[in-house]
């Protein structure tokens, strides 16, 4: 591939993510996600929650982010309403990474963290 054939290439892919909106979704959906997170670490302060459930919040937060720009790529600007299907299979994809990223999270104790652990009230 020669020098101009990659730039091509690179400016024809930033177009196409600049059409579908996916910088900004990804930044919307990054400072909820952050807004979620932290209401979580609150409340778990307050109420006493298990602290896993944090850990498996987090790492479906993260996971979460393949979903949306799936979503993203297919509906960003031109908003289809049509779920072709490409799209589904990825979705399903993706949302099936996503529950298996929380249930490997919620199985997980490769960061057990006991309440004897926890700071003090």
């Amino acid at each position: 591939m020669t020098d101009s054939g990659s730039s091509t290439l690179a400016a024809s892919l930033w177009v196409r993510l600049r059409a579908a909106k996916l910088v900004q979704w990804t930044l919307a959906y990054l400072a909820s996600v952050w807004l979620l997170l932290q209401v979580l670490e609150f409340l778990n302060d307050r109420f006493g929650w298990d602290p896993a459930l944090l850990r498996v919040a987090t790492v479906v937060a993260g996971a979460a982010v393949l979903p949306m720009w799936v979503l993203a790529w297919f509906h960003g600007e031109r908003g289809a309403q049509r779920v072709t299907g490409f799209e589904g299979v990825a979705l399903a994809l993706a949302l099936a990474a996503t529950i298996g990223a929380g249930w490997w999270a919620a199985q997980s104790r490769a960061f057990p963290v006991s309440r004897s652990s926890r700071a003090p009230r």
